[in-house]
């Protein structure tokens, strides 16, 4: 379903007109030498294809046959409840391990696992950072209640699942399928008089001016979709993943709706109501150069052999009907992923 939203077409433009938002397009005569577990579970996060039942322990196998031939694998057992572990079955004869990083195999979880928020998957990246957040935070309302000394200040939401995310953006209490609420990087704010919540930009004006001595970013100040009551602890998208680049990996499924919104602000002479998205999509883009793309259509006419490593894994406990496995090619320049009768080929290329 969201397969789309990961990659372009090979070796195409999008624009007679080129702005450094714009999608860079995916060149599939440029050869792929190496592959991340970013690369192999990007192009299939989120997607219904690979879709498991999410009540029993799934694991996630990654193979990597590099130029020469040499076959490297991964095998990630993900249980309910439970940290994910790495595979420790003998290796088929022949093959070597695929060493994974903590943020890699955070990748790999993702296919199988969605938390209730984000930011219980990104916590070993985000607790920093959340941590001074809220010490700020705290110091600010601290200081907001000084201010209203008659008034009640309080918390109104501070972390924020997809789906309560999904259906502000759907009733148009925000334009961005992501927010920093589902990285735990934000706060609303509410001011109460007499069991009253109070609204209003000049009500939460003073959270401006506090925001500024406290280093937090105000809502108040937003262009386009102005939310006082809200602060958070990066300005924009585009600072958290250029702060954070493992996050490109949220924020590249949405890759179209952040077009789409850019396009028609431009269409309507509003385009200084959509900076933001141009600077997260410019990230994106430099994020992207250089790095492994794969083509918009199924590779019918190159099949990949894919029975011959599928029969070799099933000495570590493999299960084809059960387990997802992804297998990047480079031999042959393709992505596999596949989950019982699910099979799905792309071929590689590079981002321009």
């Amino acid at each position: 379903m969201l397969l789309m939203l990961a990659h372009q077409a090979c070796s195409q433009t999008d624009s007679t007109r080129t702005f450094v938002w714009q999608p860079t397009g995916c060149d599939s005569t440029l050869v792929v030498d190496t592959l991340r577990a970013f690369d192999l579970a990007m192009p299939f996060y989120p997607d219904d294809t690979l879709a498991v039942d999410a009540t029993a322990p799934v694991r996630v196998f990654a193979v990597v046959i590099d130029r020469l031939g040499k076959t490297r694998w991964a095998g990630l057992s993900v249980g309910i409840d439970e940290k994910p572990k790495l595979d420790s079955a003998a290796s088929p004869p022949g093959w070597e391990r695929l060493l994974l990083t903590g943020i890699e195999q955070i990748y790999l979880r993702a296919l199988v696992d969605q938390p209730e928020y984000l930011y219980q998957r990104w916590e070993p990246l985000l607790s920093g950072t959340r941590s001074q957040f809220l010490v700020k935070r705290d110091s600010l309302l601290d200081s907001l209640r000084r201010v209203f000394p008659n008034f009640t200040v309080r918390i109104l939401n501070d972390l924020r699942s997809a789906g309560t995310q999904a259906r502000f953006l759907r009733r148009g209490s925000s334009n961005a399928p992501l927010s920093q609420h589902q990285f735990g990087l934000a706060t609303d704010v509410g001011i109460v008089s007499k069991g009253k919540l109070l609204s209003g930009y000049s009500t939460y004006a003073r959270i401006g001016r506090l925001s500024t001595h406290y280093g937090i970013t105000w809502g108040g100040d937003f262009v386009g979709f102005v939310d006082p009551n809200h602060i958070q602890a990066l300005h924009n998208s585009a600072a958290m993943v250029r702060q954070f680049p493992e996050l490109r990996f949220e924020f590249e499924p949405y890759r179209r709706h952040y077009l789409r919104r850019v396009n028609l602000k431009i269409s309507q002479g509003k385009e200084d109501e959509v900076q933001d998205t141009e600077e997260l999509l410019e990230v994106l883009n430099q994020q992207r150069q250089r790095q492994p793309c794969l083509c918009d259509s199924a590779l019918a006419e190159r099949p990949v052999l894919l029975t011959p490593v599928q029969d070799q894994l099933k000495s570590t406990g493999y299960q084809p009907g059960t387990d997802i496995l992804l297998m990047g090619d480079l031999t042959t320049q393709t992505i596999t992923a596949t989950r019982g009768a699910a099979r799905l080929t792309y071929r590689l290329g590079k981002w321009r």
